[in-house]
């Protein structure tokens, strides 16, 4: 089991790196590290104000604890849990009211395939995910920390390489995960049901039922994964397959909306000309 321990930094050394721009381009690159302990309920931070540049960071609770919202969703940070964030995004973290510390270490990554990546772990095992103390990817991280303090991550190259094993750690972790996988599969069940419904009126708690999770359970593991709630996954199908009908089929649009469980015409146009900018009758037209 890896012991928690602070490494002596270097005096000379900074643990949070900035690297120069690499002579060849570089698709992963370790920008950031460092081991923090925060104390002050003024730290917060709005991932849609911190610069256009992409990133992406991973964040791990030691103890205390901090607090994490994404579209309305909010999860707690104890210790185990690791934040996997996207910048920019619609999310905002920070130390609660209800706690007096938030100690963790974080690494920072920019690259594109770093960032596809971790897209992919994201997808895969949520934006909050629990980890062991003596799991892969939290020793890595400690690992990564120890080599930051005593300057052994010298140069971009090693930066790159350093953050492309990260990433893929993660990723190999998510998909990997048993308890992960097992219940990332309701995304599949809910999928099919949905399509051999898709005309008929389905509400959440059908979906729900389906996945085999509580209502309230479900709403969030499922906004997790997919990046959109449930009922709004069940509109985006609902839309698409119309889209499919009024390119390739003779019936009208009342038909249309019926067979993809629109049971109102006029919320069918307003939410068709939404997605797509134009009503279902101009789509067919221009078709």
């Amino acid at each position: 089991m890896k012991i928690l321990r602070k490494v002596r930094k270097d005096p000379d050394y900074d643990s949070m790196l900035i690297y120069p721009r690499a002579s060849v381009s570089l698709h992963s690159m370790l920008n950031g590290c460092d081991w923090e302990t925060v104390e002050s309920h003024d730290y917060f931070w709005d991932g849609q104000m911190r610069g256009a540049q992409p990133f992406c960071f991973w964040q791990y609770t030691i103890s205390g604890e901090g607090a994490f919202r994404i579209k309305g969703y909010d999860y707690s940070l104890k210790p185990g849990k690791a934040l996997l964030g996207i910048i920019p995004e619609e999310h905002v973290y920070y130390l609660p009211k209800r706690s007096d510390k938030w100690e963790f270490i974080y690494l920072n990554f920019t690259g594109s395939e770093a960032i596809r990546l971790f897209n992919s772990a994201r997808k895969n095992g949520g934006v909050v995910q629990k980890y062991d103390i003596d799991s892969e990817p939290v020793v890595k991280a400690f690992d990564i920390y120890d080599e930051c303090c005593t300057g052994k991550i010298s140069d971009c190259y090693k930066a790159s390489a350093v953050a492309y094993d990260f990433v893929t750690t993660l990723c190999s972790y998510a998909g990997n995960n048993e308890e992960v996988s097992k219940e990332i599969d309701f995304v599949k069940r809910v999928h099919k049901f949905c399509l051999a419904n898709l005309g008929e009126t389905i509400y959440l708690d059908d979906l729900a039922g389906v996945a085999g999770f509580s209502k309230y359970h479900f709403t969030r593991r499922f906004k997790e994964v997919e990046g959109v709630s449930p009922m709004e996954y069940l509109l985006s199908l609902r839309l698409n397959m119309a889209l499919r009908l009024l390119q390739n089929d003779t019936q009208n649009v009342k038909s249309i909306a019926l067979c993809c469980g629109f049971k109102d015409v006029s919320y069918f146009c307003k939410a068709f000309r939404e997605r797509y900018g134009q009503t279902p009758g101009s789509f067919r037209n221009s078709c």
